[in-house]
């Protein structure tokens, strides 16, 4: 299903956000956090201000929720078709999987921060399950 035909106004009567644009500003706060983090371990000028960048995982859960949301709303309200639970499953991985490879294989290969022991923690870690097991020797 397109959302084309889906309104992107999900906002509440009050409340300033979560809106589309969102989730740029959110995601770039996650980045700044994490490359201060590693780099710094926050021990620098701003350090307890750039802490609090990872605030941006929960506006981009939030946005992203709902804009994920949408064609299940549209659906329920009746002003679109119902919504494949299987197609939107794939649609889904094939969007977040491929990205999260390459992200996987850079921080394992190039910047070596994740340890993989083993076909089965390879496995965990390609099916993002590795954080509801003990994988660690």
């Amino acid at each position: 299903m397109c959302c084309s035909s889906v309104s992107l106004n999900c906002n509440v009567p009050g409340v300033p956000f979560p809106s589309p644009i969102d989730s740029p500003f959110a995601a770039l706060m996650v980045v700044v956090y994490h490359a201060v983090f590693f780099n710094t371990d926050f021990l620098t000028r701003g350090g307890a201000f750039l802490g609090t960048l990872n605030a941006g995982v929960w506006i981009f859960f939030v946005t992203s929720g709902c804009l994920l949301y949408l064609p299940f709303a549209a659906s329920h309200l009746g002003d679109a078709a119902g919504v494949d639970p299987r197609g939107y499953a794939l649609r889904r991985l094939a969007r977040v999987y491929p990205a999260y490879w390459l992200v996987l294989a850079f921080f394992t290969f190039i910047v070596p921060r994740v340890n993989i022991y083993g076909l089965h923690g390879f496995l965990l870690h390609t099916t993002l399950t590795q954080t509801y097991v003990h994988i660690n020797p």
